[in-house]
């Protein structure tokens, strides 16, 4: 039985362990089978819908303005993006805040879902990895991508258009603001849709972005041979630096977030207000916080009897 279910769950017992040699999750008790179902097997669920959907997300976006770009260079196989930005995409600058989401999130209290098994029947029949879903977060990366890429082409359309220094901006200016614009919408995506705070958290998403700028500055140096001694100079020197004078990059910054993070923002309001699921209620007027659940007596159910009364 266990071996032909999706996920076994063995109980230890006196008739012998061959169920826990066999199962996927082994608890002590049956009374801890409640915990596990509809406490971490709801958060986990929903974890790992937003995990599968934001790494599709994330890719889309950052692979979206190169190929709008091939419109404008001929079909060119020109790339827009340095050496670094294309190593450090999926392995600095993108991965720990969604490592972070998947294994800390949580959008209700644990006592909640513990004494509520109808939060976990609405999640469970909700399918939150159904196809609906997946064309909703690709449908909002290709509209970050067409920002991205629309507002950064518009500045270098005009060739006086970013001028430092008496330096006229060319592609490596324009894929570093593409790849700039990239780097900040997809963290603070993540951040919008994270409930749950702790200090790994902010240090994921926020130690991210300052890595990047810091990384990307000591980047436009070292391929200065005058710097760091190098034999022959490359073509993103100073790059992100001459781009750091130019107060018109912050404002694109801002204004390119801005329009990238509309849909969702919009669309959890009217969802939260207009058409709330039950799991919505209960976000909206308790906020998220840690209870330890007890299975030998009722105190859980006074931390929320109001709530269930209700």
């Amino acid at each position: 039985m266990i071996l032909e279910a999706n996920v076994g769950v063995g109980i230890f017992g006196k008739e012998g362990r061959q169920a826990v040699r066999s199962c996927d999750f082994a608890i002590a008790r049956f009374q801890y089978l409640r915990n596990l179902m509809f406490v971490h097997g709801h958060y986990f669920y929903r974890r790992i819908a937003t995990v599968v959907f934001y790494f599709f997300y994330k890719n889309v976006v950052f692979v979206g303005p190169a190929i709008c770009f091939l419109f404008m260079n001929g079909y060119s196989p020109q790339t827009i993006y340095s050496e670094l930005q294309l190593i450090g995409f999926n392995l600095l600058f993108s991965a720990l805040p969604i490592i972070s989401y998947g294994l800390f999130e949580q959008h209700l209290p644990p006592t909640l879902l513990y004494e509520k098994p109808s939060l976990y029947k609405e999640s469970a029949t909700t399918n939150l990895l159904s196809i609906k879903y997946f064309c909703s977060w690709m449908s909002l990366a290709v509209w970050n991508s067409f920002i991205i890429f629309l507002f950064a082409f518009s500045l270098f359309y005009d060739a006086g258009g970013l001028n430092t220094n008496q330096r006229v901006g060319g592609l490596w200016c324009y894929g570093t603001v593409v790849y700039t614009c990239v780097i900040f919408t997809i963290n603070i995506m993540i951040a919008l849709k994270t409930r749950f705070w702790v200090w790994f958290t902010h240090f994921t998403i926020w130690g991210t972005l300052i890595s990047y700028l810091v990384l990307s500055y000591f980047y436009a140096l070292w391929t200065n041979p005058s710097v760091m001694w190098l034999h022959e100079t490359n073509d993103a020197t100073y790059v992100f630096i001459w781009l750091a004078s130019a107060s018109i990059i912050y404002l694109t910054l801002i204004i390119v977030v801005l329009l990238c993070i509309l849909p969702p923002v919009l669309v959890m309001l009217v969802q939260h207000h207009l058409y709330p699921m039950e799991v919505d209620k209960f976000r909206i007027y308790y906020p998220t916080e840690y209870t330890p659940i007890t299975h030998s007596n009722n105190n859980s159910k006074a931390n929320y009897s109001t709530l269930l009364e209700d």
